[in-house]
C-alpha cells in the first residue's frame, strides 16, 4: 500500500519526491558515518573523545544538510543520470558514445531478474529503487540509488 502511495505521489509530484528522497538519503549516509564512529570507538580504534568529536560533526553536518536540501528538485531523466553518472565521465569518448547508442529505459516488475548466473555481459544503471542481490550463502544484499 505504501509502495502504490508513492508511486501515486511520483506521479504527480516528481519533483517532491525527488527533494525527499535525497533527504532520506543524505540521512542514512550521516545515520551510517555516525554508526560506524560509534562502532570503532567501542572496538577501541578510536578514542572514545576522537568518536565524541567526530559523531558532533557528524550530527551538525545532519543538520545542516535538513535545514538546506531543497523542497523539490527537477528530476533528472535516465540518460541524463547516465551523463552525470561516474562510469560515464571517465569512459573515452568512445566508450561514452557506445553506452549512449546503447542505453535504453526499462521499467520493470517487483521481482523481475535483471541479471542472473551465466546471462549475457550487460550495465545497468538503478535510477529509482532497490535491487535484491541473493548471495551464494543464502543471504541477500540490497542495492539502489
Amino acid at each position: 500500500a505504501v509502495l502504490k502511495d508513492i508511486q501515486l505521489v511520483n506521479a504527480k509530484y516528481p519533483d517532491v519526491l525527488m527533494a525527499v528522497k535525497t533527504r532520506v538519503a543524505a540521512r542514512n549516509i550521516l545515520n551510517m558515518g555516525r554508526l560506524t564512529l560509534t562502532k570503532l570507538g567501542h572496538d577501541g580504534a578510536l578514542d572514545m573523545s576522537d568518536c565524541e568529536a567526530l559523531i558532533a560533526l557528524v550530527e551538525q553536518r545532519m543538520k545542516d544538510v535538513l535545514r538546506n536540501c531543497p523542497h523539490y528538485l527537477d528530476p533528472q531523466s535516465a540518460l541524463e543520470m547516465l551523463r552525470n553518472s561516474d562510469l560515464y565521465l571517465a569512459a573515452s569518448s568512445k566508450i561514452q558514445a557506445r553506452l549512449l547508442n546503447r542505453a535504453q529505459v526499462q521499467h520493470l516488475d517487483e521481482e523481475a531478474v535483471v541479471y542472473g548466473v551465466g546471462g549475457p555481459a550487460s550495465v545497468h544503471m538503478i535510477v529509482d529503487g532497490i535491487v535484491v542481490r541473493e548471495l551464494e550463502d543464502g543471504n541477500c544484499d540490497y542495492l539502489g540509488p
